[in-house]
């Protein structure tokens, strides 16, 4: 079917894809109901990347959001997710790897 074909690879290149340099953070980010609150997903995907960037996510939202990350909507917590993930990486000079 003509909708699941490839695009050739000249015309993405061509397209302009431009990825914002900071996160905007929704204005609102608290949950208003159950079925908008936070996936259980979205707080393990937190979790990883906060600990592999060495940075307290909790933090991070009550900074931004000024509310807990178990607080947070879906779309405040995609938010969040954008910005840690652009974290600089935790230097860890201190680990030592099996020979």
């Amino acid at each position: 079917r003509e909708l699941y074909k490839h695009e050739p690879l000249e015309k993405l290149n061509d397209r302009e894809t431009s990825i914002p340099e900071e996160t905007s953070f929704p204005n609102d980010p608290i949950a208003k109901s159950l079925s908008d609150l936070v996936t259980a997903k979205q707080l393990g995907l937190i979790r990883a990347v906060s600990r592999e960037r060495g940075v307290d996510a909790n933090a991070e939202s009550k900074r931004f959001m000024n509310c807990s990350v178990d607080e947070l909507s879906r779309k405040a917590a995609s938010s969040l997710i954008n910005h840690l993930q652009r974290s600089p990486l935790l230097q860890d000079f201190g680990r030592q790897t099996a020979a």
